[in-house]
């Protein structure tokens, strides 16, 4: 997807966790809002696990993201 800084790209995938990849162009940041899979109880980013706060159907990253990552939520 292109954005103002360049392109944005994005894929995810659901097997035993969501998992979802997520490519930002340089400079830019973003705050991550996941939907909340039944079960699930934490977040991880890059394989290790971060903070994260659930609200209702949603998990929602304490600090933004940038660059290429690939956030887990187990």
């Amino acid at each position: 997807m292109p954005t103002p800084r360049g392109e944005l790209s994005m894929s995810w995938r659901q097997e035993k966790h969501f998992t979802l990849t997520l490519t930002l162009p340089a400079g830019m940041t973003a705050k991550i809002e996941l939907p909340a899979q039944e079960g699930s109880s934490e977040v991880w980013v890059g394989g290790a696990p971060v903070k994260a706060h659930r609200e209702g159907q949603w998990w929602t990253l304490e600090k933004d993201l940038s660059g290429t990552v690939t956030i887990e939520e187990r």
